[in-house]
């Protein structure tokens, strides 16, 4: 997203497109093909360590439904902060500025329910805020399918942690391409 933004190509995909309500169709179409692709390749990843589940049912007794119940949570977790990192990479020109951004959002996303963190912050803040903040968490969501449930309110959470993030990178990018667009079209008007 980023290089497109520096090569200029972007100016494609927005001349292009259908514009519903200012938002592109080329360029939600765009981000969501290459947020699927990166989301599959973390499901390659994650699908390679099949072996280990191969591996523990031969030495034991496992609850295979708890190790399934992970893997689907794992697979929204990765989502989950592929699309954060997304919409990092479109707030910024510097990948590695991106990168912390991402880091502190993700980080941000665990620790804002974690117990210890949020027993100290209810001593600064008043405890709807913290309770408030904690609702964000993915640690609550994570634990029930770590404790074997696919609860329709974890698939909800991490379906709308992955759609807005991917959601604000397609405003971004829309904003971005019709700064781009005004600019290119200054300097063409000069060179005339």
């Amino acid at each position: 997203i980023r290089d497109s933004k520096l090569l200029g190509s972007s100016v494609l995909v927005f001349s292009s497109s259908v514009a519903v309500d200012g938002i592109s169709i080329n360029n939600l179409a765009r981000i969501f093909k290459t947020s699927v692709l990166s989301w599959l390749f973390l499901t390659l990843a994650l699908t390679l360590t099949f072996p280990i589940w191969i591996t523990v049912n031969y030495l034991g007794d496992p609850d295979n439904n708890v190790i399934f119940a992970s893997y689907i949570g794992s697979f929204f977790l990765a989502g989950a902060y592929l699309s954060v990192t997304s919409m990092t990479s479109a707030f910024t020109r510097n990948q590695v500025i991106s990168f912390i951004l991402s880091v502190v959002i993700c980080l941000f996303l665990v620790l804002c329910g974690f117990p210890p963190v949020t027993d100290v912050v209810e001593t600064v803040a008043p405890r709807w805020i913290v309770e408030f903040t904690a609702a964000f968490s993915v640690m609550p969501n994570i634990e029930q399918f770590n404790n074997g449930q696919i609860d329709s309110r974890s698939v909800i959470y991490f379906l709308s942690v992955i759609g807005f993030p991917l959601f604000t990178t397609s405003v971004i990018n829309f904003c971005n391409g019709l700064e781009l667009m005004t600019s290119r079209a200054l300097q063409s008007s000069f060179i005339l």
